[in-house]
């Protein structure tokens, strides 16, 4: 881009001074001689010369853009969440904590996201402390294609009531999700194991996971872990005391 801006720039100089110089009749030709006579060396030179002598400007303008840029998807992430409240909150989604809290946490996550797990530690402890908090769980499968699977067994076991014990359970666990280890750990959370690999299969399921994908898409979360809390995204690992000042403030906002 900058090199086409200079790249004008040096023909239009040399296409005024051709035309003073030149008979009219020469001037039909003058992009064509300007063309013969641009030196890409020399362009590049400039270029390279004008980002040296001006690299924080440079780095300004691109710091502004993408700070802007931010706030533009900040914003349109914004709108979305409110006008799709209904689906983060008032949907069928697993939930664990205080079921009438006055605020609610959404977290997309995925089994084989390595932050997944740590925040998973945040998660428990905040569930377990009894704050008035409620997590709603965002099954998002992005980033293997045995997060799917793992997805569908942990969606089953919502159907027994056991969804937050089996998620734990996988989250805990290190290496990779093969059937022998999902049915170990299923026993681990004292799930019925038949029912689980049946449940795993059933449309609603597939369904289930097809549609926070598409919604995903809708909210800009763009990797996992992102936590929504009410209508603020937080992207990334945020640690347990962001997540607990965010919905103090938000309660407060509330009164």
């Amino acid at each position: 881009m900058i090199k086409e801006k200079i790249n004008k720039l040096f023909a239009v100089t040399l296409l005024s001074s051709s035309m003073v110089a030149m008979p009219a009749f020469a001037q039909n030709n003058a992009e064509d001689l300007v063309q013969q006579h641009m030196d890409r060396a020399a362009i590049e030179e400039i270029v390279k010369n004008y980002i040296l002598e001006n690299g924080d400007i440079i780095i300004e303008g691109i710091d502004a853009f993408q700070m802007r840029q931010a706030e533009e998807e900040a914003k349109a992430a914004e709108a979305a969440i409110q006008n799709e409240s209904a689906f983060l909150y008032e949907n069928d989604h697993p939930v664990a904590g205080n079921p009438d809290a006055s605020v609610s946490v959404v977290e997309f996550f995925d089994y084989n996201c390595g932050y997944c797990k740590k925040a998973l530690v945040d998660v428990r402890d905040i569930v377990d402390s009894g704050e008035d908090i409620r997590f709603v769980f965002m099954e998002t499968p992005i980033l293997s294609p045995s997060s799917k699977e793992v997805s569908k067994w942990s969606l089953a076991a919502d159907k027994q009531g056991k969804y937050f014990d089996y998620h734990v359970e996988l989250m805990e666990h290190r290496g990779q999700y093969d059937e022998k280890t999902l049915i170990k750990l299923a026993k681990k959370a004292g799930l019925d194991v038949d029912q689980l690999m049946a449940d795993k299969e059933s449309p609603d399921v597939e369904a289930q996971i097809n549609e926070n994908l598409e919604y995903m898409q809708k909210f800009g979360v763009r990797g996992t872990p992102t936590f929504i809390v009410e209508n603020r995204m937080m992207r990334g690992y945020v640690g347990k005391e962001r997540l607990l000042d965010t919905a103090n403030e938000i309660r407060e906002s509330k009164k």
